[in-house]
């Protein structure tokens, strides 16, 4: 780096300041997520547990609990920011936790609503609201933040509080406080309502009118807002490094060359587009510079990359395209031989211990005999190798696909000295020493990479269009991005798409695809990533993009270990740590912020396995104030106005209304759906891999029909599915049976033991009314003709049936035949059980409701004790 680029700063503030401001901004964020903090609240988990399955902004819908910990980081850091390097002041303490718990509780009537039923209107924050939220347990824990600790101080608190609550919107509501302000409370009531306003403006208008938004509250001064934006690559995870890198260049600062670059402020937030930072301007090809000089290392650092180290070919795959240390690649590729031979892939050897040295001389070797045309001619200046390859050539122990591997393997055969017949193992051990550093430049310019893959993606990051914007033929283009390649796409099985699969951009007589340097990296860190959570890469791999929302408040904790932990544990419980609950779990929570999204692969290779994936992270992941967009692997990841989207669902998915979710009240629809189907299962013969799949569509007569069918599901499931109905668009198809039914049980009474009796009455008008189709009869006639029949039926059994009863019935039935196109012969004959069983539901829904009616009534006629 250049002496002009050893600083960032176009006019630095303050850089000890800058510096203090961090350090105590991450004290704050560990107040908020209970990271080191002895009040034991962890306000951000608890916040994610109990809200974040309800709605803090519906359009585009986040979670409350998101909205409410980027309030508390937004309103936190500015005013940690304002007081240290503005005013060159230290902060309050006090204030500061007062701060926290007002952000905590600004929308106190969402969390209400939310958690309780409250027995007055909520659609303000009141003093009744808060002091309510209280006297309930604050499940929040936002009174162990408070600063005060004798009964005196927690009602100043507690006054202060209230007062900063109903002056956090920007409208200012004043309603319900008469008390006086305290001067404490008034310093605060600006970072209130820039913490809640500044959250509110990015989720509606994105993070470019938030920016301009919070300038206004620096009017006074110039320099202190900043928004860094940058072009989104196509590569998610290789975006996600960017924005990281970018973070931590601000905030923490790096070492360039032989200088170090001090910090250049606060990070508020991001999206996968931009930074917003409060601190001093920074030069934008200076900064260009060094995140290409140190995202490499975030990625190796984060990253396991390896060679195609087969016993029967040698690919470099990635180490070729990408710029990492020689010595490292190396490494790499030795080990993987190692590996292999330690395996006795190919040869009929296996070795417990290989010798470093002997390890070292493998990539050369390596390189030597899979990948050079004349390797044989290689071994005349290496006599004891050339006598062991002829052996092996003239030889019957392996035959002509084995013979390369095997000729490594009797090379360190003859380096141990287990036999000597080529050789003795002083010989091999200096001829193959030697070898190695001869042949080392030779691998060192294979390893040397045409275009840095670094460069590249950091130029497109930061804006840099080509030149060239002419369109590669389809041989040159790379299959996934459709840039110019000229890598040949060979990664056999252990890749996400074939070798040899179908592509648009590759003629079918041609032997390979193309792929492009950025977007070979991608493959290698997408299988890194599938690796690391015990997938096989492959065709059946998906992956859920796991995000809290577009823009994510910086929660500068840095409590180590790999983002994803969260999302992880709380797909797979057995991963997280015993005894602890995952979601408020401190250093969990703290690490799920660190990324702007999580990737979690998922294996998907049935439609019935697809929804069990679906319901998992519904159920698990969004309700937990997630959001989530599922796709096949280098799907580019873009943000969603929704909570759940599939780009890949399958008919009966869309028809559950699971392919997108746009609301917590779908989400809470499509988890029911999912509970009901599955509770089912668990007494039926469906669970054998087909119980999400039992029912085509959520609709009343395929769910009634199931849940009548599985007379041993529990009751709960038929209280599941009446709740589904009456919530949900199937509310008036289940009301009109209820009708039917009620009629049926007028007309018959009621029947608590036996299916066929309560159904007899049905079926016998559904089959009348077949008759009288058959037949011709027009309407009138019809209706007539079946009234007679059931009836007849019912005075026989019964004894207490009346004509009015029997039209009564066969009127209602005759609706909702009509009104749900089943009133013809054909609709009727194919649907006449289903119908019974959906009548069978409704039928018996009434007579539970009649049966709680009777108890409820016993209960009020019992006599006083």
């Amino acid at each position: 780096m250049s002496e002009q680029q050893s600083t960032l700063s176009v006019e630095s503030h303050n850089a000890d300041a800058l510096q203090k401001a961090a350090n105590t901004t991450e004290r704050a964020h560990r107040l908020i997520v209970g990271v080191d903090d002895d009040t034991g609240s962890g306000i951000a988990g608890r916040l994610i547990k109990h809200t974040g399955s309800h709605p803090g902004k519906y359009n585009p819908p986040v979670a409350l609990s998101t909205h409410i910990i980027n309030a508390m980081i937004a309103g936190s850091t500015t005013y940690i920011y304002d007081r240290i390097v503005r005013d060159g002041e230290s902060i309050d303490i006090e204030k500061l936790r007062l701060l926290i718990g007002a952000l905590a509780l600004h929308d106190a009537n969402k969390i209400v609503q939310a958690l309780y039923d409250p027995p007055f209107d909520t659609d303000q924050n009141t003093e009744d609201v808060i002091d309510y939220y209280f006297d309930q347990g604050d499940v929040l824990g936002v009174q162990q933040i408070l600063p005060g600790e004798k009964q005196s101080e927690q009602k100043r608190d507690r006054m202060d509080l209230k007062w900063l609550i109903q002056r956090t919107e920007t409208n200012d509501q004043r309603r319900g406080t008469r008390m006086e302000s305290t001067p404490r409370a008034r310093s605060l009531e600006r970072y209130c309502r820039i913490g809640d306003g500044l959250v509110s403006k990015v989720g509606v208008d994105g993070i470019g009118s938030g920016a301009d938004w919070l300038s206004k509250f620096f009017s006074d001064e110039k320099g202190h807002v900043h928004l860094l934006e940058f072009t989104e690559i196509e590569q998610p995870i290789l975006n996600d490094h960017l924005i990281a890198t970018v973070k931590q260049v601000i905030e923490k600062g790096v070492s360039a060359g032989q200088q170090d670059i001090p910090t250049q402020g606060v990070v508020l937030g991001s999206s996968p587009s931009g930074v917003l930072y409060l601190g001093s301007p920074i030069d934008r090809d200076a900064l260009k510079h060094v995140v290409e000089d140190h995202v490499m290392k975030r990625i190796t650092d984060m990253h396991d990359f390896s060679a195609k180290t087969n016993w029967n070919a040698f690919e470099y795959d990635i180490l070729s395209e990408i710029d990492i240390p020689f010595d490292d690649k190396r490494e790499t590729i030795a080990e993987g031989y190692a590996e292999t031979l330690r395996q006795g892939s190919g040869t009929d050897h296996e070795f417990e211990n290989i010798p470093d040295n002997f390890k070292s001389t493998l990539p050369e070797l390596a390189k030597l005999v899979f990948r050079d045309q004349n390797y044989e001619d290689a071994f005349a200046d290496y006599p004891a190798m050339e006598n062991l390859w002829q052996q092996i050539i003239e030889g019957d122990e392996y035959n002509a696909f084995s013979r390369k591997i095997g000729f490594i393997a009797e090379l360190l055969r003859h380096w141990e000295g287990s036999v000597q017949d080529a050789a003795d193992a002083d010989t091999v051990r200096d001829e193959l020493t030697d070898f190695a550093e001869d042949h080392r430049e030779g691998l060192k310019e294979d390893l040397t990479p045409d275009s840095e893959a670094g460069s590249v993606i950091v130029s497109r990051f930061f804006g840099e269009l080509e030149t060239d914007i002419s369109t590669p033929s389809g041989g040159e283009m790379c299959f996934l991005c459709g840039r110019a390649a000229s890598r040949e796409f060979k990664k056999g099985n252990n890749a996400f798409y074939k070798t040899n699969s179908f592509s648009k951009r590759v003629a079918p007589e041609e032997a390979y695809k193309r792929i492009c340097p950025v977007c070979n990296l991608e493959h290698a860190l997408l299988r890194d990533a599938v690796e690391d959570h015990d997938y096989s890469v492959g065709p059946d791999i998906e992956i859920a993009f796991v995000y809290y929302d577009e823009f994510i408040g910086n929660l500068s904790v840095g409590t180590g270990g790999t983002p994803n932990r969260l999302v992880r544990s709380l797909l797979s419980p057995d991963d997280s740590e015993e005894g602890t609950d995952r979601l408020t779990n401190p250093d969990l929570v703290a690490s799920s912020f660190e990324a702007q999204y999580h990737l979690q692969p998922l294996y998907i290779d049935s439609e019935n396995t697809r929804l069990r994936s679906v319901r998992e992270l519904l159920e698990e992941v969004v309700s937990a104030g997630f959001k989530v967009v599922l796709g096949k692997p280098f799907t580019r990841f873009k943000p969603q106005d929704a909570l759940f989207v599939d780009f890949n669902s399958t008919r009966r998915q869309t028809a559950f209304g699971a392919d997108r979710v746009e609301s917590y009240q779908e989400l809470q629809r499509v988890c029911r759906l999912f509970d009901i189907l599955r509770t089912v299962a668990e007494s039926s013969d469906y669970s054998g891999g087909r119980e999400l799949i039992s029912i085509p569509e959520d609709s009343f007569v395929p769910i009634a029909d199931l849940v009548a069918r599985e007379s041993a599901a529990p009751m709960s499931v038929r209280e599941q599915a009446h709740k589904h109905f009456l919530e949900n668009p199937h509310h008036d198809q289940y009301m009109q049976m209820r009708n039917v039914a009620q009629e049926g049980i007028d007309l018959y009474g009621h029947e608590y033991d036996s299916r066929h009796k309560k159904t007899k009455i049905f079926r016998l008008a559904v089959d009348a009314t077949l008759d009288g189709l058959n037949r011709g009869m027009e309407v009138d006639e019809l209706q007539e003709h079946v009234a007679g029949q059931i009836y007849k039926t019912a005075q026989e059994d019964a004894g207490f049936a009346k004509t009015e009863q029997a039209t009564a019935f066969t009127e209602a039935l005759f609706e909702y035949l009509k009104v749900n196109d089943s009133f013809d012969k054909a609709s009727l004959s194919q649907r006449r059980n289903t119908l019974a069983n959906t009548y069978l539901f409704a039928y018996d829904r009434l007579l539970s409701e009649y049966h709680a009616d009777d108890e409820g009534k016993d209960e009020s006629n019992k006599e006083p004790a």
